[in-house]
């Protein structure tokens, strides 16, 4: 029995050599050495305890239970499957990955788009071309020079005042543009040297310059050049006077000699005193003609239409304006503004209503006006439009045809955007026909809005839409948009009371 034992250890011992080699052979090696040591318990409890096997093999059918767990289980399945099924079944977790992936990335990469509910006015209107309409009287002159008006563009003048002077040439007019020019200058320079015998007038001084710095830098934002030169030159006597006034300089007569000298020195070149142009008739002055003066007129406004304007454009291509015309005069400050709209546009205006209208080539850029008249034309779908303005504008006898907008409604409050509008529920309280009262619930317009990292919903009360703009109510009460809320554009998946990080 003893020598017995020695070959099964050799035996034993050799597996465990061929074990450490090849690892796919250890539940074969593990299984015998079991038996083995069973048999020679039978012959002692020595011979036992000397081949009893390591207690490390004993571990492995541990092993075989975890691979027959669910892991394996799944494996084995899928191998039993076609190859087309293995296809489909990765492409299905690998979206599932990605769209994972993307909701991370999205929630966590700031991707609500919002836009802050600002105060706004939003108008709708509709574009067309403006003729301009008055009664005009041209001006004639057979002098002959250099014309330069005495009159400002939209003047009133008087009959038998002079609306121009006439000179023998551009160096004389300029001679005496410059000595009115100088002129000026010195009745300015002479009112400040007065400046220093006034005590209190620094103070009053100041506040002047003060007041006159915010309008010319209100008329510099507004784009208005013309009131902004006027402005400056003001200012430039305000100035020098207080320099006057603290005595910061003695005067200014050092600047009136020689502001003295060189107006004689212009009179002596050109002596000659100018000519006159006298206005026949009294009247508002325009410095321009353009040939329309005698194609369009007050008296057929109340009948005018888009085929009399047709006509009225053909023979105005023939027309030449003579050389001897040195202005013209209207003789009502009123005027009027003609303008061809479909006839679908017409339908939202009223006779009678005062509309804004927006003129693009004037200085002003905006004037009322009332709709005198509404004239359809032989084809139905053409509409005339007749306003009456009574603001003055200088500058619109120069323009007699522009593109203008008028403006059919207007609205001003909380402007969003429409995408961002969703429908809600709200509760009100109600009572039913015995007076009992009861919670209702009711749908009503709202926005989503990014308030710190949580998505709540604000109730809105919509004037007015144009387009994808909207304006809405301001209101006080909770619950409702107020400005500067960040109103999200992209509603779609927000609730009420959302969580959303990174934010």
């Amino acid at each position: 029995m003893t020598c017995v034992v020695e070959n099964m250890e050799k035996k034993g011992n050799t597996k465990k050599k061929n074990n450490s080699k090849k690892t796919g052979s250890k539940k074969t090696s593990g299984t015998k050495n079991v038996a083995e040591t069973k048999k020679v318990s039978k012959a002692g409890k020595a011979e036992t305890k000397k081949t009893a096997a390591p207690k490390a093999e004993t571990k492995k059918p541990s092993k075989i239970k975890k691979e027959n767990g669910f892991a394996s289980r799944l494996s084995n399945w899928i191998k039993g499957k076609n190859t087309l099924f293995k296809t489909l079944l990765f492409v299905f977790l690998a979206a599932l990955i990605c769209y994972a992936v993307y909701q991370i990335v999205k929630c966590d990469s700031g991707a609500i788009t919002t836009e802050t509910a600002q105060k706004i006015t939003i108008a709708d209107v509709i574009v067309t071309e403006g003729y301009t309409v008055r009664d005009e009287t041209v001006i004639m002159s057979t002098e002959t020079g250099v014309m330069v008006p005495t009159v400002e563009n939209g003047g009133k003048i008087s009959k038998g005042e002079a609306i121009a002077n006439v000179f023998s040439s551009e160096q004389a007019a300029d001679a005496y543009e410059r000595i009115n020019e100088i002129d000026n200058l010195i009745d300015e320079f002479e009112s400040m040297s007065t400046a220093s015998e006034d005590s209190s007038l620094e103070s009053s001084l100041e506040t002047q310059i003060s007041s006159r710095l915010i309008d010319l830098s209100k008329a510099m934002n507004e784009g208005n050049l013309a009131e902004a030169q006027a402005i400056r030159s003001e200012l430039l006597y305000l100035m020098n006077k207080k320099q006057v006034a603290t005595k910061e300089v003695d005067g200014f007569d050092g600047r009136i000699a020689e502001l003295k000298a060189e107006r004689d020195s212009l009179s002596a070149q050109y002596p000659a005193a100018p000519g006159k142009v006298t206005s026949p008739l009294s009247g508002y002055y325009f410095d321009k003609a353009d040939g329309y003066e005698t194609l369009l007129n007050t008296t057929m406004l109340e009948t005018i239409t888009p085929e009399t304007l047709d006509s009225v454009k053909a023979q105005h291509q023939s027309v030449v304006v003579s050389s001897n015309v040195v202005g013209k005069l209207a003789d009502d400050y009123r005027w009027h503004i003609v303008c061809e709209v479909s006839a679908d546009k017409a339908e939202n205006l009223k006779k009678s209503g005062w509309y804004d209208i927006i003129l693009p080539y004037s200085e002003m850029g905006r004037i009322s006006a009332k709709l005198m008249y509404i004239n359809p034309g032989a084809d139905a779908e053409r509409v005339m439009l007749v306003f009456r303005c009574i603001t003055t504008v200088p500058d619109i006898s120069s323009v007699r045809v522009q593109p203008i907008e008028i403006e059919v409604k207007s609205a001003t409050g909380l402007g969003i955007n429409t995408a961002a509008i969703v429908s809600g529920t709200d509760v009100r309280t109600v009572s039913d026909s015995d007076g009992n009262e009861y919670q209702e619930e009711y749908d009503v317009p709202g926005v989503y809005v990014l308030w710190g990292n949580e998505i709540k919903f604000r109730k809105i009360d919509i004037i007015y839409t144009v387009g994808d703009s909207a304006v809405c109510r301001e209101k006080s009460e909770s619950g409702w948009l107020k400005m500067y809320d960040k109103v999200i554009l992209d509603p779609e998946g927000m609730y009420n009371g959302k969580i959303v990080r990174g934010y």
